[in-house]
């Protein structure tokens, strides 16, 4: 249909132009996300140097299945963080899809097991900072677009 709008079919050129590469594969991916929440505030992860994206604040997830070092589901996120949270069933899913990964989010909600100390900066058992602020801000904050999305729809506690 651009045939006659083409400036390379119009000196041509079509032969001598590079080809593109094959397109990357898809990736299927599931990722388990936990809304913690302490009261009034909600759990954010700061993304790491090595992740994609790095710098972005995120809600505490892990990938399932076989994904090299980044599997573990459920149990994986759990143990990121420095204290015991109670997990709840799933509820919700989101897909999100960016490059070459379609990813399927799958949302638990969770609220922390026993100390509430009003700390509102840690860090997590990989080195990522998790910080505890208001639904408020943390929706205002460089998120990732899963976890904007995810905080939108389950809103302040």
């Amino acid at each position: 249909p651009l045939e006659r709008t083409c400036a390379a079919r119009r000196e041509n050129l079509t032969e001598a132009l590079p080809e593109l590469p094959p397109r990357r594969p898809t990736v299927a991916l599931t990722r388990v996300v936990l809304l913690v929440r302490r009261g009034a505030d909600v759990l954010l992860r700061r993304r790491r140097g090595n992740e994609l994206l790095p710098g972005l604040w995120d809600l505490p997830g892990a990938f399932t299945g076989a994904n090299g070092d980044r599997s573990g589901g459920t149990d994986g996120v759990v143990a990121l963080l420095p204290f015991a949270v109670d997990v709840g069933p799933v509820v919700g899913r989101l897909k999100h899809a960016i490059t070459h990964r379609r990813i399927e989010l799958e949302d638990l909600e969770a609220s922390t097991v026993g100390s509430r100390d009003g700390t509102t900066e840690l860090v997590g058992a990989d080195g990522a900072t998790l910080l505890w602020c208001p639904w408020s801000e943390g929706v205002e904050k460089a998120l990732s677009s899963p976890a904007r999305r995810i905080l939108r729809r389950w809103g302040p506690a």
